[in-house]
């Protein structure tokens, strides 16, 4: 009973948080929403198709940077090094296209082998 009536609470809460709407302002304008915030940072990788990825694969941390001005994106994931372009889409969804990648043989890459597809 009491994990219907948690469960159930839970549903309401998810409802109607998704149910907000943020309110207009007079200052507003129908300016373009800035969608580069995870531009300009290196992101380390920490997890692919659902599994976690170690800190450090083959002594060095995996890692993704995508660069706003010059719209490339370089990663390396235990190998080679892997980069490209980047596109903006709606909804701040960005697409990577161009990608290259060195073609060296390592002990380890499985985690490589799965950026490369993910990307």
């Amino acid at each position: 009973m009491r994990n219907t009536t948690f469960f159930a609470l839970c549903g309401v809460f998810l409802f109607l948080s998704a149910c907000t709407v943020k309110p207009s302002t007079s200052n507003e304008t129908n300016a373009p929403m800035e969608t580069n915030t995870i531009a300009g940072k290196t992101w380390r990788l920490v997890e692919l198709y659902g599994k976690a990825v170690p800190k450090t694969v083959n002594g060095k941390m995996p890692f993704l940077k995508i660069d706003s001005t010059t719209k490339r994106f370089s990663a390396w994931a235990g190998c080679n090094g892997i980069g490209g372009e980047w596109i903006e889409k709606q909804n701040g969804r960005i697409e990577f296209a161009k990608g290259l990648s060195t073609m060296m043989a390592c002990e380890n890459m499985e985690i490589e082998t799965q950026l490369n597809q993910a990307l």
